[in-house]
C-alpha cells in the first residue's frame, strides 16, 4: 500500500524536499477525482506574506511626494528666493538619503525589521505635523490634464529643458549605477572603501546642492553650463583615475559636488525657460522624466558593462552628458532661457 503524502502545512523556510512535496500534493489535487480524488485536498500556502501592495502604496507615495515637492519651494517665497527655496528642498532630501541609509540597517539590526518600519512611519508623522502648522494653504495653481500637458510640450523652450534632463539624468545613472563594481573590479576596493567612497560622493553632492542654488541666482546659464561641463568630465576621468584610490576619491568628490547641483539647476531651468511650467504641470513632467531616465540609464549601463566592462558604462555616461552640454550651449540658446542677472549681463 503506497503511503500516504503529508501535505499539511509547514511553518518556517521550507527546505527543498519539503518544495518538491508541496509541489506533488499540487498536481495530485488537480489529477485526483477517483473515489478518494474526489475528497478536497489541502494545498499548503507558503507563510511568507506577499509585499506587493504595501510597495504599491510606497510607489504611490514616493511618486506624489516628488510630483509636489520639487516644484512648491517656488510657491512659498518670492521668485528671487525659488532656487534657493528649490536648493534646500533637495537638500534635505539629499541629507535624508545620506542618514537614512546606514540608518534602516541599523534599526532592523537592533530592533527588528518590522520595529524599523514602525519607527519609519512614526518619524513620517513629524514632517506632516510641522507642514499643517507652519506652511499655509497652497490652492492648485493649474489643474493637470493631458490637454495641459500638451500645452506644455508644444512650448520649443520647455522641450528643450526636458531634453536636457532626459540626456543628463541618464548619462548620470548609466555610469553611477556601476560605480561600486567599477570599484570593486578596477580599483580593487572592498565593501569598506566603497562605502566610504559612496559616502564621499553623497556628502559633496549636499555641498553642491546649496553652492549650485547659490549661483543660479545669480547667473543661471553659466552656472547650468558648468555643472554640465563638470559631470561629463568627472565620468570621463573616473576610467583614467579611478583605478588608483586616490584619484578614485577626488573624481567622486567632484562628480558628486557636481551632480549634487544637477536636480536644482535643470529645474530652475525648466522653470525659468517656460514661466507657464512653475506649477503642477511643469512639476509632473519633470519628475517623469526625470525618474524615466533613471530607468533608462540604468538599463543602457547595463548594456554597456555586459557588452565590454564597467568603464564603457563611464565613457557612455560622459558622452551623454558631453550632448546634453551641447544641447544646452547651442539650441537652449536660441530658446532665451535666462534669468534677469543673465540679461543684465547681456
Amino acid at each position: 500500500m503506497p503511503q500516504r503524502r503529508n501535505c499539511a502545512p509547514t511553518p518556517g523556510p521550507l527546505p527543498g524536499a519539503d518544495r518538491l512535496l508541496i509541489l506533488d500534493c499540487r498536481v495530485e489535487q488537480r489529477r485526483g477525482r477517483g473515489a478518494r480524488g474526489r475528497r478536497r485536498r489541502r494545498v499548503p500556502v507558503h507563510p511568507r506574506r506577499n509585499p506587493r501592495a504595501a510597495r504599491a502604496l510606497l510607489g504611490l507615495g514616493i511618486g506624489g511626494f516628488w510630483a509636489i515637492a520639487v516644484g512648491v519651494g517656488t510657491r512659498l517665497v518670492p521668485e528671487r528666493f525659488g532656487p534657493r527655496a528649490t536648493s534646500l528642498i533637495f537638500g534635505g532630501i539629499s541629507i535624508g538619503t545620506v542618514v537614512g541609509v546606514p540608518a534602516g540597517p541599523l534599526l532592523g539590526h537592533q530592533f527588528g525589521w518590522r520595529a524599523a518600519f514602525f519607527i519609519v512611519a512614526a518619524l513620517d508623522l513629524i514632517p506632516v505635523i510641522l507642514q499643517a502648522v507652519f506652511l499655509p494653504r497652497l490652492s492648485v495653481a493649474k489643474a493637470v490634464t493631458l490637454r495641459s500637458l500638451g500645452a506644455l510640450l508644444r512650448n520649443s523652450r520647455a522641450r528643450v529643458a526636458l531634453a536636457m534632463t532626459l540626456l543628463t539624468i541618464t548619462a548620470q545613472f548609466s555610469a553611477y549605477t556601476f560605480v561600486a563594481p567599477f570599484l570593486q573590479q578596477r580599483t580593487g576596493a572592498g565593501p569598506t572603501l566603497i562605502s566610504t567612497l559612496l559616502l564621499v560622493f553623497a556628502a559633496a553632492g549636499i555641498l553642491g546642492n546649496f553652492a549650485t542654488a547659490a549661483a543660479l541666482t545669480k547667473a543661471l546659464r553659466p552656472t547650468v553650463l558648468g555643472v554640465l561641463a563638470a559631470l561629463a568630465l568627472s565620468q570621463l576621468l573616473m576610467p583614467v583615475l579611478g583605478p588608483w584610490t586616490p584619484g578614485a576619491f577626488i573624481v567622486l568628490a567632484i562628480w558628486g559636488l557636481t551632480y549634487g547641483g544637477v536636480p536644482v539647476a535643470l529645474q530652475t531651468w525648466l522653470f525659468h525657460s517656460d514661466p507657464e511650467a512653475a506649477n503642477e504641470n511643469g512639476s509632473g513632467m519633470f519628475v517623469a522624466t526625470f525618474q524615466s531616465s533613471i530607468a533608462v540609464g540604468s538599463l543602457l549601463g547595463a548594456v554597456m558593462v555586459y557588452a565590454s566592462g564597467t568603464r564603457t558604462a563611464m565613457y557612455a555616461g560622459a558622452a551623454l552628458a558631453t550632448a546634453a552640454l551641447a544641447l544646452t550651449a547651442f539650441v537652449a540658446q536660441r530658446a532665451g532661457a535666462q534669468t534677469p542677472a543673465d540679461a543684465e549681463g547681456a
